[in-house]
């Protein structure tokens, strides 16, 4: 035996039908499930699950307003499937989450979860955390799975993703029950499909394919070849599709349903429109979309492609590499389609693709032909066997411009295609069953879809594979549900069979359906894990009714080691046959073993591969939370199941983690922050599981602290006003809200203007926020109530100012107030109002005064009204007029009177028991002028009047009822009563005529006529006369007025009293006779028999019937029992009769054929009835049969055997018969004896591997014959030939393709296994070979063995094929640098290629590029070194990437905002103007900027900026108040950046104290320039110390000395010929302006002081001194050209920084701009005429290049070498003449008559003497 290519068959059995790869297709006509797990021992416990009952549904369904109408249908559906066995409930996650407690044994769990779900977890509609569903939240489903054997139909998008070594939905429940759910996204009809298609006895295979395939067409197949939508190619069955449904409810039950979901499963393709009708014929109009749900770009060998979904990529050479789709839509063959149109286009989206390629043998670098193309469709038809494909080619891509690179991809595509149905029908179901035993009866059910509203006349037929009508029933298409049955061959193997619509034998419409005929089914008892020495149970299931011998071999392989093997022959009869395997020595070690067995039996061979487990794989679920804080415990909870309950360790790849139990556990610090990837591995010592958790810790923030904040106490319409402070640890922004929308915010500051309506006790929410965390206080505002006075409403009454009224009205005041204090929404201040009145005649009902008036209050009144609520109130009068009113008389009812014709009708009118009483209250009342006479009248004139009464004496002839009407009347009103008087009439009884008795027999007429006399009739008075009517007491009578008749039947005979009776309607009159019938007898009657004909040996039962009318009435004594009679002697041989019951049975003997006469009777005693029959009997001859079982295999060039026995029930009797054999079918070479049926044949290799129907007949003599039909198949014994001739070799990282042929004589379609198991398809077949290609797609080390096996079981193999694939690209790990960095920052890259799939090919080189400015640079690799960022930027890019040798590319990471700032902060601090020093009574003109400078990139910025005035930090220096700062300070501004570079700024400055007028004054104030004293007088503010003072001057003239008091008050003296002599030594007028300067102790401190009275008051006009003053020599003569140029050259030489040249240039800061300086009054010219300038100021050299300067207004320089014109910097050219050597007219101010100069800066006075 070859022990490889068993291993080869073991793995086939149990891969190659679980595990199907994933197919991109529009059709299906079979069902696609998969096996996935982490091991073969949960793999094939799914395949061994065999059944799903299902007794009870689950549904948590959505039920929002948009899926409210499907949640009911649904609901609908499991309701009739499952009655009170249902359950349903909104898909809330909270709750389906603990459902495990609930599940029940069998249960179908439907689950639509809000929002969607991916393969790790199912989130609610908002995709937040609550109620979301992790995998490890359903451990307690697994557990409860294991025992219940669900089936979960998941219908959320993603929720069947199914990711290898993941913990998800379908790795963590599929072991223990069948999924279905989508991998992408969902249909929301597809439940709804799913749930109509589950019912008994199908397969939940079948059950899913019905589901997409009903879904895709809304209720119908529109072909033989099923329709699937895009959409259902996301939905996966995990689980055996051969499992079968057990459900119960009857079949009743499921016609229900079926029509209940045919009602809205027609309706769910909405994409279909009915046209109308063509002649005879449906037109429809099919819309169809083909859409792209998702797409990537994808970087392949240095390109980039776009991938995306349900497209493939153009190959086509020269052009570019675009993705192209191909949209199929199947129709039946005898379609025919009439139109078809793109509707539109629609979702697209732009893409730049720089690096798209063309391709040319491989992709190359993009060539563009044309810049612009457009997308396309193309449409065109094919044809197949059985269908007919309408294909749509898109191209799905615009381009936009080639050359740039852009693209537009519409991802989606709507067209429609109109068409004609030429079939009449269409098949739209056919339920038949998946396995059947041999020669057993198969039904089938089929549903047809009428596609015309006429009626056409047909048939419906099933055809085996050799097209044999095998049924066949005649129809029309108002049929639509039909059951075939018909039996199945006896032969095992796959028959496929045909359902067909035929007229005139033309098929129009056809399906087919496939059923799996067996002889043998094997079911193994295998215990999930094995001890060292199993006994494994099979149970050989024969379906057969003869027993055959068995045959087996079986080997106990480990990998490719056959550890044990032997052998066993067994009889299996019908049923169960058992049978035990015992194995010795398995070792845990080994993990798993295979057990193939090789079966023999009736000419066929099988081979069966079971897997015995020594040691189950461990199973983890590791579980955390995906989001922690920094300074959180990380806990990440484990479960293990290991179904050998093996001793387990668990470990962590952290050392950061502590176990405890199942938990790992980390105390994370504030430095943590980061992603984690942690890998947990669990170990029974052998094997391992592994799973990596995945985990991120986000930094820490601290909550900002709100102050305190007091309660607040205001009156209604005050103002509420709550200031709220907070701080904030990381000084972030805050932002402050309140809860109360009343309130108006101003940042921090909260305002609320209160209203009448708001006196209540308020409780606010203040809250504060950095834009993570917040604080909150509850801050009381108590809004007190403000009374207010209520108030009349002015009212109807009031606007009339009274209120007129009638006697006995009511007098209604109806007060109208209101109290503000009310009328608003605050409960707590209403006030509790009472209104009075003044008078107590009136009553308050609640709402309104009311006075019920009488007749005696005629008159007027005043009233005052009063509202108060107890401490204010408001009055108001009303007038009330009450008017005297007339009444009128009135009569009390008069009774009706009734007498008897002849009394006396008597009404009194006076006394106490009068019939007519009347009153007037106006006559009983005290008032005497409104008394009234009245009078008192009848209607009628028979009464007669006297003063005390009214009289009528009645007569004989007055009965009848009389109406009358009785007035009283006090002349202007009256009043009136009606009554009746009944005079009643005198009645007298009628009377009856004597009547005799009767007698008369059955079947007679009776006859009675009665007659009666009444006296009231004979009078003359008309309206007493009576209608007589009369009566009878028995029903059988019919009357006739007075006459009553009986017609007497056969029934009746007896004696009747009968009762007459006469009446007036009043009275009556009755008489009794007697009624005697005497009884009639009548004859029996015999039923007709008819003639009887029968053949030789039947039976003949006849059963005599008769009636006897006496019998079958009512009348006990008439009966007669009745008897039967016959001829005894009239027949040949015996028979059977009852002559009571009038049975007759009797077979004819073989001997007995002839005509007989049979005479029958009836009789009752009396009278009879006959009747005579005719028996033919009929000769027989019988047929013979065929008994034998034929044979049906044969082996070529071996000698085939088969001898038909035929039997005849005729041989042997008086007739004689024989019997002969003939062949009416069978193959070239077969013969049979015609004597002995013996049938002989020895097929010929060409005739091997085919099946050849036979048809054997038997004949007696007179031509009855018997035929058997049976075939024979020809086993071939040639095996397969592989031949390899294309493999991969070494490392690869692509698919593993391998090509190979294979070569077979008899079989073009041989079993081509692959291990390890693959998906591989045939590409190509000529002359007996197949061409093959095989795709390996997982990771791994593959050693591929290829089997070829025919149907004949002759297998091949080819072991040569050896590669490896490596997919898994290697993984770069890195530091990320969130933080700001001063440094240049180094990125260590450290690369591993991860084992997969048991292989790694190992890193061979890891790249990287550094962006600047979101620019690459070069690519780099680590041999050149680690990468380092040294760009200042806060988004610094680096890319990184590694390629293993596989040739794997790491999908580049780009680690974007790397923050770099390497530069200090820059700080501008100046003081502007300068001065040496600065007075106290103005702010301090301080300049600050300071910025975070522009290096390369963008800086760190959000300064932290600090200003120190002296060592005290100080909020603000702009404007700085400087009152209390007189002396010598600094200021310093420091700043530090986000990324932590400092920086700082000093400057200094002195403060004076600056004397105002109000502090000093001097005197005298008329002074004359003579010797004296004038005295300073100076008031000090506080701290200064006015006793001590140094070097005052006054005018620059020194003091001469000082005195002061106690107040501060300081008295300076100075002598005025100093301050002249002072005032001329500099040359200037005579104007004393008295400006003191000095220095005096402040706080400690000397700090100097100025003051200016500016008096300016000389007494002597000439302004010049004393004589006794003398002034100093004045060398210099004045000149006001010469003093003007002087002080120019002066002031600019003592400026610092600035001077002059020898050629009269101004030098500022050595830059020189030559520009002239021309004419400048009083100034000489100089030779260069230019200017020197800094170029501080603009563009200065630019507007004064080559210009003169013009007529400049007022110019001055200040400290910081700048030149000031008209007060601005800018703008200096329109200060300029564009000519040039023009002079500068007029220095404004500057320059006056006398040759002195003043200038000003900015509008203050500042002094610029000579010199200085």
């Amino acid at each position: 035996m070859n022990k490889n290519r068993i291993a080869g068959i073991f793995i086939l059995a149990l891969l190659i039908t679980p595990i199907a790869s994933a197919i991109t297709t529009y059709e299906e006509t079979s069902s696609v499930s998969r096996i996935v797990g982490e091991s073969p021992t949960e793999m094939l416990r799914q395949m061994q699950r065999d059944s799903l009952d299902v007794s009870h549904a689950t549904f948590f369904g959505l039920s929002d307003g948009q899926n409210l109408q499907q949640f009911h249908e649904k609901e609908k559906i499991l309701e009739n499937q499952f009655g009170s066995s249902y359950y349903s409930s909104e898909a809330a996650l909270t709750n389906v989450k603990n459902k495990a407690d609930d599940f029940t044994k069998n249960e179908l769990f439907v689950l639509e979860s809000y929002g969607g779900s991916d393969p790790l977890h199912a989130k609610p509609s908002q995709y937040s955390d609550f109620g979301k569903i992790t995998p490890s939240d359903l451990k307690s489903w697994q557990l409860s799975f294991e025992t219940n054997n669900p089936l979960l139909v998941w219908d959320s998008p993603y929720a069947g993703s199914y990711l290898p070594k993941e913990d998800t939905f379908v790795s963590r429940l599929v072991r223990d029950a069948t999924i279905v759910a989508p991998t992408s996204f969902n249909s929301p009809q597809f439940t709804k499909s799913f749930i109509c298609n589950l019912w008994s006895d199908k397969t939940i295979g079948k059950v899913f394919k019905d589901a997409r395939n009903f879904h895709y067409n809304g209720g119908s197949s529109s072909s033989g070849d099923n329709l699937i939508g895009l959409v259902l190619q996301s939905y996966a069955l995990y689980g055996n599709p051969r499992q079968i449904i057990n459900m119960d409810f009857s079949e009743a039950d499921k016609e229900k349903i079926k029509d209940y979901c045919s009602n809205f499963l027609e309706n769910l393709a909405p994409d279909i429109d009915f046209l109308g009708q063509e002649g005879n014929y449906s037109k429809f109009r099919k819309h169809v979309v083909f859409e792209i749900p998702s797409y990537a770009i994808e970087n392949i060998g240095g390109f980039s492609i776009i991938n995306a979904e349900n497209t493939f990529q153009n190959l086509e050479f020269g052009e570019l590499v675009l993705p192209l789709a191909v949209r199929t839509t199947h129709f039946p063959i005898n379609t025919l389609i009439t139109n078809y149109s793109l509707s539109n286009v629609e979702d697209f989206v732009d893409l730049i693709i720089e690096d798209l390629p063309s391709y040319e043998l491989d992709f190359v670098n993009r060539t563009c032909y044309e810049d612009k193309a457009n997308y396309s469709i193309e449409f065109e038809n094919s044809f197949t066997e059985n269908s007919q494909d309408f294909i749509a080619r898109i191209s799905p891509i615009e381009t936009i411009n080639c050359t740039e690179g852009k693209f537009r991809l519409y991802k989606k595509f709507n067209y429609s295609v109109d068409y004609i149905a030429l079939s009449p029908v269409l098949i739209k179901s056919i339920d038949a069953p998946i396995l059947k035993p041999v020669n057993d009866i198969v039904n089938v059910s089929i549903e047809l879809l009428s596609l015309t509203d006429k009626v056409v006349n047909g048939s419906l037929a099933i055809f085996d594979q050799g097209n044999n009508k095998i049924w066949e029933e005649e129809t029309n298409t108002n049929k639509t549900d039909y059951n075939a049955t018909f039996t199945a061959p006896g032969q095992e193997g796959l028959q496929t069979y045909s359902v067909e619509f035929l007229q005139d034998n033309q098929t129009l419409n056809f399906d087919e359906f496939s059923t799996f005929v067996t002889i043998l089914e094997l079911f193994a008892d295998i215990p999930a894990s094995l001890i060292a020495e199993p006994n494994i149970e099979i149970n050989f299931i024969s379906f057969v009714d003869q027993s055959f011998s068995l045959e087996a071999k079986y080997y106990l392989l480990h990998g490719n080691d056959v550890i044990e093997e032997g052998e066993f022959t067994k009889t299996l009869n019908k049923g169960s046959n058992l049978h035990t395997l015992s194995f010795n020595n398995l070792k845990k070690e080994d993990q798993s073993y295979t057990l193939t067995l090789e079966l023999d039996y009736l000419g066929l061979d099988r081979t069966i591969s079971y897997l015995l487990t020594t040691n189950n794989v461990p199973i983890l679920f590791a579980a955390a939370q995906s989001d922690f804080t920094e300074n959180e415990l990380v806990s990440i909870n484990y479960t293990v199941i290991d179904y050998d309950n093996d001793p387990i360790t668990a470990n962590i790849n952290d050392s950061r983690f502590n176990k405890d139990n199942n938990t790992f556990a980390w105390q994370t610090g504030y430095e943590d922050s980061g992603m984690y990837n942690i890998l947990i591995t669990a170990s029974d010592g052998q094997l391992n599981d592994s799973q990596v958790v995945s985990i991120t810790v986000n930094n820490a923030n601290t909550a900002p602290q709100l102050n305190d904040i007091a309660n607040a106490t205001v009156n209604e319409a005050e103002l509420v006003n709550i200031t709220v402070e907070a701080i904030d640890s990381e000084n972030d922004a805050l932002v402050y809200s309140i809860n109360d929308s009343r309130f108006m915010q101003d940042n921090n500051i909260f305002t609320w203007q209160t209203g009448y309506n708001d006196s209540s006790v308020y409780d606010a929410l203040v809250t504060v926020s950095d834009g993570e965390l917040s604080d909150s206080k509850i801050v009381t505002v108590a809004v007190n109530n403000a009374n207010r006075a209520p108030q009349f409403i002015i009212s109807d009454i009031d606007a009339k100012s009274d209120l007129s009224i009638d006697e006995s009205e009511i007098a209604i005041i109806l007060p109208a107030f209101t109290d503000p204090d009310n009328e608003n929404d605050v409960a707590n201040d209403d006030n509790n109002l009472s209104v009075t009145i003044n008078d107590t005649r009136f009553v308050f009902n609640g709402s309104a005064f009311e006075w019920q008036t009488t007749y005696e209050d005629s008159g007027i009144i005043e009233v005052g009204l009063t509202i108060s609520d107890g401490f204010l109130n408001d009055k108001q009068n009303v007038t009330v007029t009450v008017n005297n009113v007339n009444r009128k008389p009135t009569m009390q009812p008069v009774d009706n009177i009734t007498v008897i014709e002849t009394e006396l009708v008597s009404l009194s009118l006076i006394g106490p028991n009068s019939e007519i009483v009347y009153s007037d209250p106006d006559n009983e009342n005290s008032v005497a002028n409104d008394d009234n006479n009245l009078i008192v009248a009848l209607n009628d004139t028979k009464f007669i009047q006297n003063e005390s009464a009214f009289n009528w004496p009645t007569t004989t002839e007055d009965s009848g009822v009389y109406n009358y009407k009785a007035t009283v009347s006090d002349g202007l009103l009256e009043d009136s009563q009606d009554f009746t008087v009944a005079v009643l009439n005198l009645n007298r009884a009628p009377e009856l005529d004597p009547m005799p008795n009767i007698t008369a027999n059955e079947n007679s007429t009776i006859k009675i006529i009665a007659d009666a006399s009444d006296l009231d009739n004979e009078n003359t008075v008309s309206n007493d006369d009576n209608t007589l009517s009369f009566a009878i007491n028995d029903s059988r009578f019919l009357q006739n007025n007075n006459i009553f008749e009986f017609d007497v039947g056969f029934d009746d005979s007896g004696i009747i009293p009968v009762k007459i009776a006469v009446t007036d309607g009043e009275l009556t009159d009755s008489q009794e006779i007697i009624v005697t019938i005497l009884n009639v007898n009548r004859k029996p009657f015999l039923s007709l028999i008819g003639n009887k004909e029968l053949n030789e040996n039947e039976t003949l039962t006849i059963k005599l019937s008769a009636s006897d009318p006496d019998n079958e009435n009512s009348v006990a004594n008439d009966d007669n029992a009745l008897f039967f009679k016959t001829d005894s002697n009239a027949l040949p041989s015996p028979f059977d009769f009852n002559p009571a019951t009038g049975l007759f049975e009797w077979t004819p003997t073989f001997d007995d054929a002839d005509n007989y006469t049979l005479p029958f009777n009836v009789t009752d005693g009396e009278l009879m009835d006959e009747g005579i029959i005719t028996i033919t009997v009929n000769n027989v001859n019988r047929a013979p049969r065929i008994s034998s079982i034929p044979i049906t295999s044969a082996t070529e060039e071996q000698l085939y055997a088969y001898n038909v026995v035929g039997e005849d029930d005729d041989i042997g009797t008086k007739t004689g018969d024989s019997l002969s054999y003939a062949l009416i079918e069978a193959p070239e070479g077969m013969a049979i004896d015609p004597a002995t049926g013996l049938i002989e044949w020895v097929p010929t290799a060409e005739q091997a591997f085919a099946t050849y129907d036979i048809t054997v007949r038997v004949s007696d003599i007179e031509g009855e014959f018997d035929l058997q039909n049976f075939s024979i198949f020809v086993v071939d014994t040639t095996a397969p030939k592989i031949t390899i001739t294309s493999t991969p070799t070494g490392f690869i990282n692509i698919d593993g393709i391998i090509k190979f042929d294979v070569f077979e004589l008899h079989d073009d379609n041989p079993i081509i296994t692959i291990t390890p198991n693959t998906s591989f398809s045939r590409i190509d077949f000529d002359k007996n070979v197949s061409a093959y290609i095989a795709n390996y797609t997982d990771e791994g080390l593959y050693n591929v063995v290829i089997t070829a096996t025919d149907q004949s079981k002759n297998t091949g193999t080819d072991s040569s094929v050896s590669f490896s694939i490596d997919k898994t690209p290697p993984i770069t790990k890195n530091k990320h640098y969130t933080e700001w960095q001063t440094e240049d920052i180094t990125i260590p890259l450290n690369a591993d290629d991860p084992v997969s799939g048991g292989v790694s090919s190992g890193v061979e080189e890891t790249y990287y590029t550094i962006y600047e400015d979101e620019v690459p640079g070069p690519k780099e690799t680590l041999d050149e070194g680690l990468p380092v960022i040294s760009y200042e930027d806060d988004d610094n890019w680096i890319e990184y990437w590694s390629v293993d040798a596989a040739g794997n590319e790491e999908g580049h990471i780009i680690v974007k905002e790397i923050k770099l700032d390497k530069t200090k902060p820059s700080i501008y601090l100046e003081l502007y103007p300068l001065l040496e020093e600065y007075p106290n009574n103005e702010s301090l003109p301080v300049t600050a900027e300071v910025k975070d400078p522009i290096v390369q990139g963008t800086p760190s910025d959000n300064l932290d900026i600090i200003y120190y005035l002296g060592g005290i930090v100080i909020d603000e220096i702009i404007d700085l108040n400087v009152t209390l700062l007189l002396g010598k300070h600094n200021i310093t501004a420091y700043a530090k950046d986000l990324a932590g570079n400092e920086n700082s700024a000093t400057i200094s400055f002195i403060v004076f104290l600056q004397l105002t007028k109000d502090q000093m004054y001097v005197t005298p104030e008329a002074l004359q320039i003579t010797p004296g004293i004038m005295t300073s007088h100076i008031l000090f503010p506080d701290l200064y110390n006015a006793s001590q003072i140094f070097n005052m001057t006054l005018d620059g003239a020194p003091f001469d000395h000082a005195s002061g008091n106690q107040d501060n008050q300081l008295n300076i003296h100075f002598r005025r010929c100093d301050v002249a002599n002072e005032i001329a030594l500099r040359g200037e007028i005579f104007d004393l302006n008295f400006i003191l300067e000095g220095s005096v102790y402040y706080n400690g401190q000397l700090v100097k002081a100025k003051g200016n009275d500016d008096i300016k008051k000389l007494v002597d006009s000439n302004g010049k001194p004393d004589k006794k003053c003398p002034l100093p020599e004045i060398t210099k003569e004045i000149n006001e050209t010469d003093q003007q140029q002087t002080e120019i050259d002066e002031t600019i030489d003592n400026r610092p920084g600035i001077q002059t040249n020898e050629t009269n240039q101004i030098i500022i800061n050595e830059t020189t701009i030559n520009e002239a300086l021309d004419d400048i009054t009083g100034t000489q010219n100089n030779n260069t005429n230019g200017i020197i300038i800094d170029g501080a100021i603009g563009n200065v050299t630019d507007t004064l290049s080559n210009e003169t300067l013009g007529n400049i207004t007022y110019i001055q320089t200040n400290e910081t070498n700048q030149i000031i014109i008209n007060g601005t910097f800018d703008n200096i050219a329109d200060t300029l003449s564009n000519k040039t050597n023009e002079t500068i007219e007029n220095i404004q101010e500057g320059v006056n008559k006398n040759g002195s100069r003043k200038e000003e800066s900015n509008g203050k006075n500042t002094n610029k003497g000579k010199g200085k």
